[in-house]
C-alpha cells in the first residue's frame, strides 16, 4: 500500500445527453457503510468529519477530493459509486 496525502477523482464524459451522478461511500473494515453521513454525492457535498468532499459537477465532468491525513482511522476504503442517465428515444433511462 502507497501512503498518499490526498486524492482526487474526476469523472468525464463525452455525451452531454447523458447525465453522471457520482458518489462516495466511506467504508469501515468490515466494508459497510455506517450511516448516510458516510455518503457523499452533489445533495450532500461533504461528510461530517471532512474526510471527503464532492467537488461539484460542470456538465460532463463530476468529481471528489479526499484529503487522507483527516481519514478517521475506521475508515479502511472510500469506494465510488456512479449512477447514468440517459435520454433515448423521448425517455430518460437510468
Amino acid at each position: 500500500m502507497v501512503a498518499v496525502e490526498q486524492v482526487d477523482v474526476v469523472l468525464g464524459w463525452t455525451e452531454s445527453e447523458v447525465e453522471v451522478d457520482a458518489s462516495a461511500l466511506l467504508l469501515d473494515s468490515g466494508g459497510k457503510v455506517r450511516s448516510d453521513e458516510d455518503l457523499v454525492f452533489y445533495n450532500q457535498p461533504e461528510s461530517t468529519d471532512g474526510s471527503i468532499r464532492f467537488l461539484g459537477t460542470s456538465g460532463t465532468e463530476e468529481g471528489g477530493h479526499a484529503p487522507d491525513g483527516r481519514k478517521r482511522a475506521s475508515d479502511r476504503r472510500i469506494d465510488i459509486a456512479c449512477s447514468f442517465f440517459s435520454f433515448y428515444g423521448g425517455v430518460w433511462v437510468l
